[in-house]
């Protein structure tokens, strides 16, 4: 490109107003728990890190961002060229026995554990599902939690090979009732 009889002048009078305040939908689960990252090709998929004796975690605290989502890759970087895992955790408290429908969104794959048994393994990572699978990070899986009384531990194992990595849950029959949709 030429540019010719090219000016600018500093004007720091435009005044903007400040962006609109993201409210985090009801039902997300925001506080949880991050472990370092591991390479892939080490950890067992299908075990919780207590099955694989993996016993020097240390645990991060974190909280999502106002949308619910956990980006993992603000609170690590790769370590390894065939892909990184890691773990996250959180507690789910319930006043007796119940069945808990989760609303959940990963990239690129994941393991769901409660209370140590495994519930779920799903991959989203690009093109793994079709050639136009781009692994858009949204509420497109469902898991049904039988609770029990009290502490459950809800462990999630994220893998990830390419474009980043994140996740978020949400209970679905709040964010149902927050819309009025009665069943």
């Amino acid at each position: 490109a030429y540019f010719s009889n090219f000016k600018y002048r500093i004007d720091n009078t435009l005044k903007f107003e400040p962006p609109a305040k993201i409210e985090t939908p009801l039902g997300m689960i925001t506080e949880w728990e991050l472990s370092q990252p591991f390479e892939l090709t080490s950890i067992d998929l299908e075990r919780t890190p207590q099955q694989q004796g993996i016993t020097d975690i240390t645990w991060q605290k974190v909280q999502s961002d106002p949308t619910g989502l956990v980006d993992i890759s603000r609170y690590t970087g790769r370590t390894s060229r065939v892909g990184d895992c890691g773990f996250a955790k959180t507690m789910i408290e319930s006043d007796r026995d119940t069945v808990l429908n989760l609303k959940f969104g990963y990239s690129d794959a994941i393991s769901i554990f409660l209370n140590g048994e495994i519930r779920f393994f799903g991959n989203s990572a690009y093109q793994s599902r079709d050639p136009s699978f781009l692994c858009i990070l949204g509420p497109h899986d469902s898991i049904f939690l039988p609770l029990q009384p009290g502490r459950n531990e809800l462990c999630v194992l994220l893998a990830e090979g390419f474009g980043g990595w994140g996740l978020y849950f949400q209970d679905a029959d709040v964010r149902f009732l927050a819309q009025g949709v009665v069943c």
